[in-house]
């Protein structure tokens, strides 16, 4: 048990041990109403944490720990812009990129950023209609992105998540998202698309990263193929903060938008880095895209501790990791659009807390995250789930699914909710509580008693 630097500690620990006496059978039990009670819905997300070792107490024990750790006013200065990133003294405002006005003393960053989104509306208008011609005079037919970790993850979990909603135009744009160094990747994309037809979108901020410079430069070989270099203006664009070397690569200044030093790279999805969005789906989408990430910065910057959907999710890994000894946590995604949602959390959460030193830079004497995995259900019930289900190892869970499907299939849906009752086998001391939701889920979708025989 690792012993975190808060007073609130003792306590903490002292309530995580008599936690781990009682079972969740006897908490629904004892609390009919539990399963309402520690919900929090924001953003069109519903959260619902009422099975976990979670009571009154322990709301309580999480609001001190915020207070200690002063969340909310780390929170209030990350937003106002503060440099909290005290090693390269920068901000980290990447929330700015999702804001509908200008945070007071910001209208400077906040007018570049309106700017570059309707750059993005720009261009990605322009591909849509056709009015964007290749250098040969057609349309543009296919999308190489070459980013790695968040430009990479980022738009390629949004744009899968999104795929049952494309319509023409975007419809007939398809778009191949590549980061490993390794050519087995792009050799095989390159050789099934026409340059002729290629838009290529390279992200680095830098424009140095070794994995996409690599992957740039081999591309741009593969469009000189067939396109001579005055005219590679009309193949390749640009997501840097290096313009020099973007331009000296051949890409035209007006094809080079802006990448600042104050967006940490696994936050990029909602800047230029997100463009593939907004030529598949129209930028309308792109913008929805954005104001649903800023409902929850409101949500996030708003509620009290205890009614704060990202506030709970935090303390309750914090809580297992510290207090129960989980060293992971798993996101069970129980619905395939969202299949590469674990992977983007990884990146995110695990960059994030991957530090050995505290903000003082003294080294730590506890362990600074949890080591992050998952996949998609049902997939993982029938491979991984079993070492989760009878091993020995405390494993944080958090299973993502969607009221309603997009096809048309419900029988599929149905079973693939009632599937998760299965999942409750991971704690056995679970199962009453999960199979009251499960059922509460199934009665909304008025479904028949057989499903639950499955």
């Amino acid at each position: 048990m690792n012993k975190l630097p808060y007073s609130v500690w003792p306590d903490l620990a002292q309530h995580a041990q008599k936690m781990q006496d009682r079972s969740l059978r006897q908490m629904f039990e004892g609390d009919p109403d539990r399963a309402h009670r520690y919900t929090i819905g924001a953003a069109g997300i519903y959260l619902d944490y009422s099975k976990n070792f979670f009571d009154a107490d322990t709301q309580q024990l999480l609001v001190r720990l915020n207070n200690e750790a002063n969340v909310v006013g780390l929170a209030r200065q990350m937003f106002e812009g503060a440099a909290l990133n005290n090693t390269e003294v920068r901000p980290a405002l990447h929330t700015l990129l999702r804001a509908r006005v200008a945070p007071a003393g910001l209208e400077d960053k906040y007018a570049e950023v309106t700017s570059t989104l309707q750059r993005v509306k720009d261009i990605s208008d322009a591909i849509r209609s056709g009015a964007w011609k290749s250098h040969s005079g057609e349309t543009i037919q296919h999308i190489i992105h070459l980013g790695i970790g968040g430009s990479y993850l980022g738009p390629k979990m949004v744009d899968e998540a999104l795929a049952s909603n494309r319509q023409p135009p975007g419809q007939d744009i398809d778009c191949h998202y590549v980061a490993n160094v390794d050519a087995h990747h792009l050799t095989r994309v390159l050789a099934s698309i026409d340059p002729k037809r290629t838009l290529v979108i390279v992200v680095s901020k830098s424009f140095s990263t070794l994995e996409t410079k690599t992957n740039a430069e081999t591309t741009r070989k593969w469009l000189l193929t067939e396109i001579d270099e005055a005219g590679l203006s009309a193949h390749v664009i640009a997501i840097s903060s290096n313009f020099e070397d973007a331009s000296a690569f051949g890409i035209h200044e007006n094809n080079i938008l802006p990448m600042w030093d104050w967006v940490g790279g696994r936050y990029s999805v909602w800047s230029a880095v997100g463009i593939p969005i907004a030529i598949r789906y129209g930028f309308e989408v792109f913008r929805q895209f954005l104001d649903g990430a800023a409902e929850m910065d409101e949500h996030f910057i708003s509620s009290e501790p205890k009614e704060n959907l990202p506030m709970v999710m935090a303390f309750l890994s914090i809580f297992y990791q510290h207090c129960f000894g989980a060293g992971t946590h798993a996101v069970l995604s129980y619905d395939h659009r969202l299949r590469y949602l674990p992977d983007h959390l990884q990146q995110v959460d695990m960059e994030s807390n991957g530090k050995g030193r505290n903000v003082e830079g003294k080294p730590l004497d506890y362990d600074s995250g949890s080591i992050i995995w998952g996949g998609e259900g049902t997939n993982g019930q029938h491979a991984f789930h079993q070492l989760l289900h009878q091993g020995t190892r405390f494993t944080g869970i958090d299973f993502v699914m969607t009221l309603l499907p997009d096809h048309q299939l419900q029988d599929h849906h149905d079973k693939l909710v009632a599937s998760q009752r299965e999942v409750v086998n991971l704690r056995p001391f679970v199962a009453n509580a999960f199979e009251t939701m499960t059922l509460q889920i199934l009665e909304a979708f008025d479904c028949q008693e057989e499903v639950m025989k499955e």
